[in-house]
């Protein structure tokens, strides 16, 4: 990534930390090479807070679409920035209507929400276009957290999967 693409998302990092840390959001979001992790909660209609781990690629901005997805909660650190993303397990349940766990076509696990943010939704989505100018980090995590605050979010998959 050029120098000068890294300082913007290094800005739009920053104002991402500072946003939820405004909020008194814990842990802090983290910046592993071109990789931001955070953890997110989904709250089904029970009230219950189910902790996510959102991890977003920047590694082709402003180029492509930032690439979206869920880690392992479980996993140390450490393995954050190598992790897999699309692993359908550490996804939230909700209906499959924005998160897309066993789409019939390729690629089958996917975040889907208007306006679209990830590389996948560009895919099947090919008569919109991306905009990197109006799409930062911030505004990643806060569709994404709420997409799972919603009506339709279930709970986690690996509750659904039980």
């Amino acid at each position: 990534m050029d120098s000068v693409y890294r300082e913007i998302v290094e800005g739009q990092f920053a104002q991402l930390s500072a946003e939820l840390a405004a909020e008194g959001v814990l842990p802090a979001p983290v910046m592993s090479g071109t990789r931001v992790v955070v953890w997110i909660e989904g709250i089904p209609a029970s009230g219950a807070r189910d902790r996510f781990l959102l991890g977003i690629d920047t590694d082709r901005f402003p180029i492509e679409p930032f690439d979206v997805g869920f880690i392992n909660p479980a996993l140390p650190a450490s393995q954050w920035r190598i992790a897999e993303m699309k692993n359908p397990a550490f996804f939230p349940d909700d209906g499959e209507q924005r998160m897309k766990t066993n789409f019939r076509n390729e690629p089958r696990v996917f975040i889907c929400i208007q306006p679209g943010f990830t590389r996948e939704y560009f895919a099947h989505h090919i008569q919109e276009s991306w905009n990197p100018h109006t799409m930062t980090l911030a505004h990643v995590v806060q569709q994404v957290r709420n997409a799972i605050t919603g009506s339709l979010y279930a709970g986690p998959m690996w509750e659904k999967n039980k």
